[in-house]
């Protein structure tokens, strides 16, 4: 899904060509596996097979659950299935690689991976898991080169990185590892990486800096039990005694308003590209937390639907207290990348848990520690407001594609007035990034402007792009505009 900091709603909005106004409906199968549900997912599954001739995509996801059920001889018939049905998807021919490598069959893992990469040399997915089993069959040459060819054109992703450190630190050139994992200091510092680095400045002698980075990770993931045994490697390993920071739950003067609705137009110059509606439900627990379910829909003006057709719908769980992400979906339709998403942030775990349907239907999950606290495109609106209500600004976790990004907000101490509704109001400003690069030249720089009154309701945002910015203000027109107390 890509859930994407208040900055990527400016944008996605310009891109907007449909107008939702309701929460679409899923199918019966879809719901259940973004619910985690694999047995009724299983069930639903194999009621359609039941039901008439299969297609591709339905035989694919039978055989990714039976692989996640531990059922692999079921797994596999159904993903030859797919590729009798599809025989150029690749994606088929991965999950047979993953099976035979679970078994130890790397060579043949290898020879499936083969057989579609000279037709896939583009495809991250593929690219990954060939460099994966060269390495594991000790081809740590041909390792080296698809993992460089991966890092030239996905510059910010961490895992290649991370990989190819691992295969030059154990072939003790150091400064090369040391380079891939330092050069780019927008990567967040994810666990894997610290983990790396950890293990490379041990190697190279380098003690301080490797306990540092297993602090780091021990401070960063209080909620995850397998990191923690990091505490005990710093005793047993370096000889010292470590406490982790115990994680400070965020208190904000600003409070959420369950009846608030916000309207927002998205403007290039003089044109009107869009709008953008924030609406509420009712409260609902979750994880024995109070959380307010929150909606962002994007729209665009129907004049640009020749251009691109695109809409979009966000929905988050946001803990009233932390301002942090508790869940959140992701609804979306013309996008090639994906159909919906759902995230589950667990933080008692210090687990992150993804359920995915991509937009060929295809299903897919992930799951990995957690920080102690994230952001999404929608809890990041309300970080905002909440570090503006106590005058300050703040560093949180942006997730963006089930990556994890730096995100800030820096409070400016200045005010300037707005004109909304024909009144001046008075508005506090800031600044705020998240280190990831957009489309259109959009690079995470953006300023925002809210109301300086207890509700610090965000008036205005900016985006710079390549060709001048990308401009969010309240929209003047809708009956229900909060500025006039409406609502």
């Amino acid at each position: 899904m890509t859930i994407r900091p208040l900055i990527i709603f400016i944008l996605s909005a310009s891109l907007s060509a449909q107008i939702i106004r309701e929460i679409p409906v899923l199918k019966p199968e879809q719901e259940a596996w973004l619910q985690s549900d694999l047995a009724e997912t299983s069930r639903l599954l194999h009621q359609k097979i039941r039901e008439g001739k299969p297609d591709a995509t339905l035989l694919y996801n039978l055989g990714y659950l039976h692989h996640l059920l531990g059922e692999d001889g079921d797994a596999l018939n159904f993903l030859q299935k797919t590729i009798e049905n599809r025989p150029e998807d690749p994606y088929a021919y991965l999950k047979i690689a993953d099976i035979y490598e679970q078994s130890g069959n790397v060579l043949g893992a290898l020879t499936q991976v083969r057989r579609i990469s000279d037709k896939n040399n583009d495809n991250y997915d593929v690219m990954m898991t060939l460099a994966r089993l060269y390495t594991r069959n000790g081809q740590k040459k041909e390792a080296e080169k698809v993992y460089l060819n991966i890092i030239d054109n996905n510059e910010d992703e961490i895992l290649p990185r991370v990989a190819l450190a691992a295969i030059y630190r154990q072939s003790k050139r150091y400064q090369e590892a040391k380079k891939l994992l330092e050069e780019n200091k927008t990567i967040y510092p994810e666990d894997i990486l610290l983990k790396e680095k950890a293990l490379l400045y041990g190697a190279m002698g380098s003690v301080g800096p490797a306990a540092d980075c297993l602090k780091q990770m021990c401070d960063q993931y209080p909620g995850n039990a397998e990191i923690q045994q990091y505490v005990d490697t710093l005793k047993i390993r370096y000889g010292i005694s470590y406490t982790p920071k115990p994680y400070q739950v965020p208190r904000y003067n600003y409070r959420i308003d369950p009846t608030e609705k916000l309207d927002y137009k998205v403007e290039y110059g003089f044109i009107t590209l869009g709008w953008l509606n924030v609406r509420m439900l009712p409260a609902k627990t979750i994880n024995g937390r109070e959380t307010y379910p929150i909606l962002f829909y994007i729209n665009s003006n129907p004049a640009f639907g020749m251009i691109i057709e695109l809409h979009a719908l966000y929905e988050a769980f946001i803990d009233g207290e932390t301002m942090n992400t508790i869940r959140s979906r992701a609804y979306t339709s013309g996008d090639e990348r994906y159909l919906a998403r759902e995230y589950n942030f667990l933080y008692d775990k210090g687990i992150f848990r993804a359920q995915i349907i991509f937009g060929d239907g295809r299903f897919g999950m992930l799951e990995k520690p957690l920080p102690s606290n994230a952001q999404d495109g929608v809890s990041m609106l309300y970080f905002a407001r909440g570090v503006v209500s106590n005058k300050t600004g703040g560093t949180t976790t942006v997730v963006i594609d089930e990556q994890y990004k730096f995100g800030y907000i820096k409070y400016l101490n200045e005010t300037e007035p707005l004109e909304i509704n024909d009144k001046d109001v008075e508005a506090v400003k800031i600044f705020a990034r998240a280190e990831f690069k957009g489309v259109a030249g959009m690079n995470g720089d953006a300023w925002g402007w809210l109301s300086a009154d207890a509700r610090c309701i965000p008036l205005k945002g900016k985006v710079s792009i390549i060709v001048g910015s990308i401009t969010l203000e309240v929209d003047e027109d809708p009956e229900n505009n909060v500025i006039d107390g409406k609502d």
